[in-house]
């Protein structure tokens, strides 16, 4: 296959190489681009499905309901 064949489907990366660039860690500001636009570091599909991942997930979850309980119990107090 020649570059120039290679090359008439340039079109099919761009998304995915505008992806990694987004994402890459840049080395004089230790910051992506991602994370300086957004704020927050980009989430990949693949973090979610890691054990560490999913249990602090679940933490917040559980936070977050012992959090409405507390919430609910004061405005049934209140009614």
């Amino acid at each position: 296959m020649k570059l120039v064949d290679e090359s008439a489907e340039w079109d099919i990366f761009v998304e995915l190489a505008l992806w990694m660039h987004r994402t890459s860690i840049n080395s004089f500001t230790q910051l992506s681009p991602f994370m300086i636009v957004y704020g927050i570091q980009p989430q990949f599909s693949a973090d979610q499905f890691q054990p560490q991942n999913l249990w602090n997930r679940m933490m917040q979850i559980v936070k977050g309901l012992l959090r409405l309980r507390d919430h609910a119990k004061i405005a049934i107090k209140k009614a």
